[in-house]
């Protein structure tokens, strides 16, 4: 291409024809009048070539010349690195061979070389006689590595020295970008990335010293984020990463220091609002494996901050003047072989004074965390009555299910465990939950579910309310199965719950204080059509359900989310829409019509009775009121997906991970 014009007019002067893909700027060098090239032709058994060009005239490309490597029929090619008359060359099939070509002819190249080691070479820095390589050694695993390989003979290239780091497997950041691996004279800094079943993850940067005799593994320091660059200068080196620049003291490499560290970016993980004034910051550490939570003077100024240890976060919650953190702590190595369970830990941090937040208790929870599971299709007949009838709900892909929520003032842990305080249910418990008191942060008691399957676990007022489900027969050689729904009120202080009462469908929300059950129901009729149904009850917690009403919903709704008198709903329907129904006071159920929030895609992040939040691709936060007829009110700019939407008195707000937090209207 001829780029010589000043106002950007680019002419193409010449092309030639390479066989295969040139799949990076390493396999591409021009030297003189010859350009040289290496590339990769997946078919024909998958094949590697060099090709010489002629550059002499740009007008007229020539191919001189085109070397195919007999040798390394089969192999993926990997690192390549031209240096003045020679070039060095490896593929990987089952071992590494690096190829030493003569380019001294370039009608005539000849590999000169070759050399079979372990593993493979990313990438390779030529230093006179000597190639230093990063790349992976899979002789244990596969872990980063570091060669060093003597070429001063171009037909006898020889392996010098090997080292590599990490526990069974590690990767590099340099492996996507070579400039993330530095050499400062004799010293190499090597990013890696791995984990450990003492520290858990970490980012490292690894200092490695090399001479014509070896490479001597020194010391490393952990950082906050994965290596971009690193860079010494005067007495010091410096590391940078997505989250920090870390100003790394190696005076003695064999034990670096981080002397400081100026935080870049920082992963958001929640965002828990207090009251007017105050709200709290939750950030996830990578590096650390901790918790930072921060107080923010509303409108976001920063105030103090605490770290805390609850292993890796799984919920956050404002409580009064504090925040609830949720962490799983996973299984730990006591011995060979021997492992500790998985747990959860809760923290209390107080924050009366927003400027010196305290920590108010730390506790281990001795049960293993429950995770929500994926549900499959699964037929039923239609059903319309509630005295004995007996419902299958269609089984579908789920979120996750919520691990901890907050009911009569106390923690909910869902989980699993050996052995519980106290059982409700007369079948053999698959699960329970965990009660946890917070003056002081004290586990109270552990109940065991004992039904056949537990379809939901939540907060209802004072009590939890739970939704679980019996299958009514397996036979379904000439007909759908089914299966009967109930729900049970379970009081979490005396450890008892009251009698499972029938209801149609999964519960999305219920309100004690009015009684009305809101449920979602899925059928299959017998000529194997299929609907969804919204559906509503009024149950007094105690006896049996009444039902009030009964829609259908749109086909191919995905996520329900039930805000006190509204569902909202979202599908895609030539475009990604939103419905929301509302609820009458004795129970009546109107659909609204569909208002279409993007043609791309969305997905409904949070509610309130009035309006709904969803994200739109990943670029906006959209605000649909529904006070009326739904209506766009407001469109935030963002980057990054929120997960979640929480709501403050004035303000509702979107944690965006390395993007910060997002603040919208309510």
């Amino acid at each position: 291409m001829d780029i010589s014009d000043p106002e950007g007019t680019m002419v193409l002067r010449g092309a030639v024809d390479v066989p295969g893909v040139v799949a990076d700027r390493f396999k591409l060098d021009a030297y003189g009048n010859v350009l040289r090239v290496v590339s990769n032709q997946w078919d024909d058994g998958r094949q590697t070539y060099l090709t010489t060009v002629n550059l002499a005239n740009p007008d007229s490309l020539a191919v001189m010349a085109t070397l195919p490597f007999e040798r390394a029929s089969g192999d993926t090619l990997f690192a390549t690195r031209f240096d003045g008359a020679r070039a060095y060359v490896v593929t990987y099939l089952i071992t590494d061979p690096l190829f030493v070509l003569d380019l001294s002819d370039p009608y005539n190249p000849r590999v000169e070389g070759e050399l079979e080691v372990p593993g493979w070479s990313t990438y390779i820095e030529p230093q006179g006689d000597y190639l230093i390589t990063l790349g992976v050694d899979n002789t244990e695993g596969q872990r980063v590595s570091v060669s060093l390989f003597n070429v001063a003979s171009v037909a006898a290239p020889s392996l010098v020295d090997r080292v590599s780091f990490g526990e069974g497997w590690s990767w590099s950041s340099a492996y996507n970008d070579v400039k993330a691996f530095a050499i400062y004279g004799d010293v190499l800094a090597v990013p890696f990335s791995g984990w450990t079943e003492d520290v858990g993850g970490f980012e490292r940067l690894q200092f490695v010293t090399w001479s014509p005799e070896g490479l001597d593994v020194r010391g490393y320091v952990d950082l906050q984020g994965e290596l971009v660059r690193s860079l010494s200068y005067e007495e010091l080196y410096f590391g940078l990463t997505a989250e920090e620049l870390a100003a790394i003291d190696a005076s003695d490499l064999d034990a670096p220091l981080v002397e400081n560290r100026l935080a870049l970016a920082e992963h958001v993980a929640d965002f828990a609002p207090l009251d007017d004034t105050t709200g709290v910051e939750v950030i996830t550490q990578y590096a650390t494996g901790n918790t930072l939570v921060r107080a923010k003077d509303l409108p976001m100024k920063a105030s103090g901050e605490i770290e805390v240890d609850v292993g890796e976060l799984s919920s956050a919650f404002a409580y009064g003047s504090s925040v609830i953190l949720v962490g799983v702590e996973w299984p730990q190595r006591i011995s060979d072989g021997v492992y500790s369970d998985a747990s959860y830990i809760v923290a209390k941090v107080d924050f009366t004074n927003p400027a010196a937040p305290q920590l108010d208790g730390r506790l281990e929870v001795d049960v293993s965390p429950y995770y929500g599971y994926w549900r499959y299709p699964m037929p039923l007949l239609d059903s319309s009555a509630l005295d004995g009838g007996i419902y299958y709900p269609y089984w579908y892909p789920s979120y996750e299910q919520q691990q901890a929520f907050i009911a009569g003032g106390r923690l909910v842990l869902r989980c699993m465990a050996d052995a519980y305080d106290a059982t409700v249910g007369a079948e053999t418990p698959g699960q329970g939950i965990a009660v946890v008191s917070f003056s002081p942060l004290a586990l109270e008691r552990t109940i065991a579910l004992g039904y056949e399957r537990v379809d939901s676990v939540d907060a209802a007022g004072e009590e939890v309310i739970v939704g679980t489900s019996v299958s009514a027969d397996a036979d379904v050689s000439s007909r759908p199965p089914r299966v009967a729904h109930y729900v049970a009120l379970l009081d979490i202080v005396n450890a008892t719950a009251g009698a499972s009462v029938n209801v149609p469908g999964e519960v999305a929300q219920y309100e004690p204080d009015t009684g009305l059950l809101i449920l979602r129901d899925y059928q299959w009729g017998l000529a194997w059509d299929y609907s969804s149904q919204l559906r509503t009850a009024r149950w007094d917690g105690a006896g049996d359900a009444t039902l009030l009403d009964s829609i259908n919903i749109p086909d191919g709704a995905a996520q329900v989310i039930a805000r006190g008198e509204r569902v909202y709903m979202d599908v895609y329907q030539e475009g990604y829409k939103l419905y929301a129904a509302r609820i009458g006071a004795f129970g009546g159920i109107t659909l609204g019509e569909g208002v279409l929030a993007t043609e791309q895609w969305g997905s409904l992040v949070g509610a309130t009775e009035d309006a709904a939040y969803v994200t739109i691709g990943n670029g906006a936060i959209a605000r649909y009121s529904f006070a009326g007829p739904g209506e766009l009110t407001d469109l935030v700019e963002v980057m990054g997906v929120p997960s979640v939407i929480r709501f403050g008195a004035s303000q509702a707000y979107a944690p965006l991970g390395y993007f910060g937090i997002a603040t919208l209207p309510l």
